[in-house]
């Protein structure tokens, strides 16, 4: 038979036990809710709903999208270029769908397809009704900085000319020589286009952390050399050095 001392000393002893045990999961409990970076549930992409973020495409049942926080973009770079918002797109994509985020900025997408994963510039990216829009065709994170991205297409200037013909023209943005200034890719893979604007031809893509002579700078682009031939890079996207 138990004595009485050691017997009440025992049950101090399970309820000692008792209460940090309960603490134990009144903190966890308590750090899951607070936790700033606990992301949203998966979700088939036709059946998502979030304020922030919208689709369109044909195929949306294919696929999954989660909504992702700072610390589930996994790229302090990307961080530091003013993180507004991220989804995650995963499954099978079978197209092009239209992604919106909800704000005016830049778009990069994390291409999970590659090994490893690389960051890229959208080709296409547009202001609709207070969202920034691009279109997705690979599994992948996209995410919307408050740095860099599309820029609104130079203004159309209409001339008359004397036989009644109405010719649309887009002056050309001014640009400046440079002497000693080089660029360089430090958030992955970006297109080189044939003008200083999102809708250029890409004539080539840029591969991660590559330096490059720029030979000229316009409005939010460099004019880069690029083996035999030369381009337009965003300057939101590069790091340049030099006198630039």
């Amino acid at each position: 038979m138990l004595n009485g001392n050691y017997f009440e000393d025992y049950v101090m002893k399970m309820k000692l036990v008792l209460f940090g045990f309960v603490s134990l999961l009144i903190a966890g409990g308590l750090f899951w809710v607070m936790a700033p970076d606990v992301q949203a549930q998966a979700m088939r992409c036709d059946q998502f709903q979030s304020e922030s973020i919208r689709f369109q495409g044909s195929a949306l049942y294919t696929m999954y999208c989660q909504q992702l926080q700072g610390a589930g973009v996994g790229d302090p770079v990307i961080l530091d270029s003013g993180f507004m918002d991220a989804v995650d797109i995963f499954g099978y994509v079978p197209g092009d769908i239209t992604v919106c985020m909800r704000g005016e900025g830049g778009m990069i997408f994390r291409n999970k397809t590659t090994i490893p994963v690389t960051n890229e510039i959208p080709a296409t990216t547009w202001y609709d009704g207070g969202y920034t829009c691009t279109f997705v065709n690979k599994e992948g994170i996209l995410v919307l900085v408050s740095n860099g991205g599309s820029r609104p297409a130079p203004e159309v200037e209409v001339i008359v000319e004397e036989d009644g013909t109405v010719v649309e023209v887009t002056p050309e943005p001014a640009s400046n020589a440079l002497q000693n200034c080089r660029v360089n890719t430090y958030l992955g893979i970006m297109n080189l286009r044939t003008d200083p604007t999102t809708s250029g031809d890409v004539i080539s893509w840029i591969p991660f952390n590559t330096t490059l002579t720029a030979i000229g700078k316009t409005d939010g682009w460099y004019n880069v050399i690029y083996r035999d031939t030369n381009g337009w890079l965003a300057a939101d996207f590069v790091s340049p050095t030099g006198e630039c």
